[in-house]
Order: C-alpha cells, then sequence, then structure tokens
C-alpha cells in the first residue's frame, strides 16, 4: 500500500497497512507509556500520539493523509484534546454517537517481583465479572419471540407518577420497575431463561493469560479489550491489567536505574576489595576497587547497562548505583592504634592523638564529652518524671563515653 507520508504510522509503531484494532493497541501502549503523570512521561510526544491516532483511526482523515499527507488534513485542526482521547480508553468518557455505550473496565492487579519485571512475566489472573448469559445469549428469555413490549410502559422504558399535593396535581417521569427502563420484558414466567432467570447475565470468572515485558514499571497498564463487565445494551468493557512492584530486599528502583547500598570495612576502604552479588537475571557480578583508590562513606558507584531494561527497547538497560557504608571498628587495641598512627599520621595530628594519649593538656580545664539523646528533655516529661539534668546521675552515666574528652578553651 501506498502511502504520500508515514509520520502518523512511525509514531504509533505500526505499518501503513495495519488495522483499526491494531492501531487502537498501539496507541494505548504508547498512550501509557508517555502519559505526562507517568514516569516516563513526555507531554510533547503524548500530544503528538493523540494526534496520530485521532487521525489514523478515523477512515476520512486516515484516507486523506493517505492519498496528501499531513497537507490532507491542514483544514482539520486537532478536535479532540489528547487526555481526552487516552480517557476513552479508560473510562474516562466515551463518544456517545459512535453506537453502543461500553461498560466502564474493570481493573486487576498483578504482583510481580524485581526479578519478574527484569526478565518479563508470563502468568494468568482469575477474574471476576458480569458477563453475558451463555444459554439465552443475553436475551434473557428461551427464545426472541418470548420478549414482548412492556404492558406497563408500553415501550418507552418510563413511566408517569401522578401525585396530588393539595390543591395541585404534580406528575414526574421514572424508570419503568418492570422492564428495568429497557422497554421490553417477558410476561410469562414459564418462557425466562433458566440460567440467568430473565437477568440477561451472569457472574463469570476467567482465567486470563497476561504477558508483562521485561522493564515494565509499577503501575503500567495492559488492557485486554472486551475483556471486562457486560450489560444488556452496552458493549463489553475491558479489563486493565495494571502492574504491582513489590518491594525487593536489595534493589530500589527509578524508572530504568537501580540502587543498592553495599556495607564495606574501613581497611576495606582503604586498602581496596571486590565483591560478587548476584543480579536480577540470577548472573553473579563482581566489583573490583584497586588499593589507589580509598572508599570514602557514601561514596557512589555507577554501573553502566546493570540497571533495568528499557521497556519497549529491548537493547538498552539503565544503570546499577552502588552506594558504599564505610563500617568502622568499634574499638581498637592499643597496638593497632599506634599501627594506623605510624601509618597515617602527619606531624600535626601526632602532636593531638599524643595530647590525647597522654590527657597532658597544659594546665587547660578539661570535660568528659557525654553522648546524650537530644530529647531526653521532652521524653522524661512525658513520663512524668523529673528531666536528666535534675537528677544529676541515671542515664547520664549510663550514656557517657569511655573516653572521648574535649577543651574548654
Amino acid at each position: 500500500m501506498m502511502v504520500k507520508e508515514t509520520e502518523f504510522y512511525d509514531l504509533l509503531g505500526v505499518s501503513p497497512s495495519a488495522d483499526q484494532q491494531t492501531i487502537k493497541k498501539a496507541y494505548y501502549k504508547l498512550a501509557q507509556k508517555y502519559h505526562p503523570d507517568k514516569p516516563t512521561g513526555d507531554a510533547e510526544l503524548f500530544k503528538k500520539i493523540g494526534r496520530a491516532y485521532e487521525v489514523l483511526s478515523d477512515p476520512s482523515k486516515r484516507e486523506n493523509y493517505d492519498s496528501y499527507g499531513e497537507k490532507g488534513i491542514e483544514g482539520q485542526a486537532a478536535s479532540a484534546n489528547p487526555f481526552d482521547i487516552f480517557n476513552m480508553f479508560t473510562g474516562g468518557g466515551r463518544s456517545s454517537n459512535r453506537g453502543p455505550k461500553q461498560c466502564q473496565p474493570i481493573g486487576q492487579e498483578v504482583s510481580c517481583t524485581l526479578e519478574e519485571l527484569y526478565n518479563g512475566k508470563r502468568t494468568s489472573v482469575s477474574v471476576k465479572r458480569q458477563r453475558q448469559c451463555s444459554q439465552c445469549n443475553g436475551l434473557g428469555g428461551k427464545t426472541a419471540d418470548a420478549i414482548k413490549k412492556c404492558p406497563d410502559c408500553k415501550g418507552s422504558g418510563v413511566i408517569v407518577i401522578t401525585q396530588q399535593m393539595g390543591p395541585m396535581i404534580t406528575q414526574r417521569q421514572t424508570g419503568c420497575r418492570t422492564c428495568s427502563g429497557t422497554g421490553e420484558c417477558i410476561a410469562d414466567p414459564s418462557l425466562l431463561c433458566p440460567k440467568c432467570k430473565g437477568k440477561r447475565v451472569m457472574s463469570d470468572v476467567a482465567k486470563i493469560d497476561v504477558h508483562i515485558e521485561p522493564g515494565a514499571f509499577d503501575g503500567f497498564q495492559i488492557p485486554h479489550y472486551g475483556e471486562g463487565d457486560w450489560a444488556p445494551d452496552y458493549t463489553a468493557g475491558d479489563l486493565i491489567i495494571i502492574v504491582k512492584q513489590a518491594p525487593h530486599k536489595v534493589y530500589t528502583r527509578k524508572e530504568a536505574d537501580l540502587f543498592m547500598t553495599k556495607d564495606i570495612s574501613l581497611e576495606e576502604s582503604l586498602c581496596g576489595f571486590s565483591c560478587t552479588f548476584t543480579h536480577l537475571n540470577k548472573e553473579k557480578v563482581t566489583i573490583y576497587v584497586p588499593p589507589n583508590e580509598p572508599v570514602r562513606q557514601g561514596k557512589v558507584l555507577a554501573c553502566e547497562g546493570l540497571g533495568m531494561p528499557v521497556q519497549g527497547l529491548s537493547h538498552e538497560t539503565g544503570t546499577l548505583f552502588i552506594t558504599f557504608n564505610v563500617v568502622e571498628p568499634t574499638s581498637l587495641t592499643d597496638e593497632q592504634r599506634m599501627k594506623i598512627m605510624d601509618i597515617l599520621a602527619t606531624p600535626a595530628t601526632r602532636q593531638s592523638i599524643e595530647q590525647a594519649r597522654t590527657l597532658k593538656h597544659n594546665g587547660v580545664t578539661t570535660f568528659h564529652l557525654k553522648y546524650k539523646d537530644p530529647n531526653i528533655r521532652t521524653k522524661a516529661q512525658a513520663a512524668g518524671s523529673r528531666n536528666a539534668y535534675d537528677t544529676g546521675r541515671g542515664d547520664d552515666e549510663e550514656m557517657q563515653g569511655g573516653g572521648a574528652q574535649c577543651h574548654a578553651m
């Protein structure tokens, strides 16, 4: 099929010969990804996708576009807000002049581990829904002839109620209860469908196969058109599968990037180290930090290509960011301290260390440094007791540091 331009088709990722169902699915998938409220949102691209769908979903506009390109629709400005188009897919509104109304979509969450979102997942979900009665095909009666014009409303679906209020008489319309406003009913109970009893619908539990692509994000929606509820005089609604990402004990995620924290010892931070961990694809990843690159507390290492797959782009992945937490020793022996001083101390720091070690302060008054909870006064008041500063003892002695001191200059 020869067309003048393919830009709108390219935006949706479909061929010029694509049918309406393919165009609809392609639009919805892209609109979800680039909706401005999504982490991967792009307002300008969302607008362009909406415009492309508006043209290609209208047979007349599509024919003009295929024949003359955008020039063929220059006089036809965008007639719909891109958000209104998207809302038509999610139950926010549907055009009333395009055939029968559609039931509201129903949602079903699918919980996924981060590993499953990294590798992709195929599963099935059980969905409770209202569907057309399979025995009477939604007629409500044993045969089509059983359905007659409602005798109460005469087929109008409404009845007029007359009320007298003092000297005045009022009239108001209300839906007919006999036919539930449809204008038709089955007057003979023996002709009712034995399965649905004339209700035309039945409760149903269906197993729906679900395919979640690698890189899908939390809240991503997968539509299954026509798999939702059905009601008389309505077309079947859609089923929306909603991805729910479960917390992970090692990794956190932001879009396509992964984040983790790695504890290392003080000697590892100074002397270099290697560590091995299991990635989400079950492969072992080893990181080497050379001895000549000391790792400070909070340093972040970026590992390109070790993040999440970018959904829809099979060869692109995000970045893994590793934050290092240096775990300091809780105590040192004199011998260990001397070795550290011999290796790291400068002349200035040696003097300071020596003063602290020998407690020779040339007559300067010294005070014990006490480690206190800054909220201790509030806590004591809340308990109805005197505050810790009035008691002079108690918690202070338990919280006092073993040998740290400071100077009052």
